[in-house]
This record gives C-alpha cells, structure tokens and sequence, in this order.
C-alpha cells in the first residue's frame, strides 16, 4: 500500500514538493506498520531499504553513542545508500507505529528526479556521521 501523497507534504523532508511531485514520491513508498520492541534495522546488515518514521518512536543505537530516539519525519535508514551500503545502527521500535519504506532502485530515482529531496537526505548523513 502507498501512502496518500497529502500526508506525505507533512513531513519536513518533503515540504515544498508540489503536487505532482508528491505523487511521483507516495508510488516509490510502501506502508509499513511496526510493533514495539521490532528490530527495524540491525547494525551490519545489507541496506537495501530507507525508512522515514510516518508514526510512532524508534530508537537508535550505535556503537558508542547514546541511543537517540525518532519520532515522525525522521528518515532511518539513509546512510547505507549514501555508504558502503552496510547498516551502522540498529534501530528497534519503541512504540506500535507506522514507516514509509523505499527501496534502493526507488531511491536511485529519486536522486534523478527529486534532487533537492536527496540533497537534503544526504546533508542529514553528513550531520550523523559527524
């Protein structure tokens, strides 16, 4: 199931996009519902995914670091695409919620045709990884 392109304009990763450009972006999303105490993303693991958190808490644990809790809006995910395509973190859920789920051949069309959206995911890695 794809998620209703309106819904996507509330998420700050997406705002400015018009309409047209929203629906081009709710076809690349699948809907995903997750329960407390999921493991959404294990640390090593092959990256073939990227998440943005549409409801509900994750937590993110990396290797020495204080865990970081995300809430809706937040990408997950992300920096195995912008990497060695290897997961850095794992990421469980804290509470019953709701992802949006983009594949890495939807993602590669993305950075062609909604640039500034990937422009924006990698500035974030960038902050992450600092």
């Amino acid at each position: 199931m794809h998620p209703d392109p309106a819904d996507l304009s509330r998420h700050e990763l997406f705002k400015g996009l018009d309409e047209a450009q929203l629906q081009q972006l709710a076809s690349w999303f699948e809907v995903e519902e997750f329960s407390a105490g999921r493991a959404i993303i294990r640390d090593g693991a092959a990256g073939y995914a990227f998440y943005v958190i549409d409801a509900g808490t994750v937590r993110v644990d990396l290797e020495g670091r204080d865990p970081v809790m995300l809430g809706p809006g937040a990408p997950v995910g992300e920096m195995a695409f912008f990497g060695d395509g290897r997961r850095n973190a794992e990421v469980t859920a804290e509470t019953d919620g709701r992802m949006l789920a983009m594949f890495g051949t939807r993602f590669r069309e993305l950075q062609l045709e909604l640039p500034a959206v990937a422009e924006q995911l990698e500035s974030l890695v960038t902050q992450r990884s600092a």
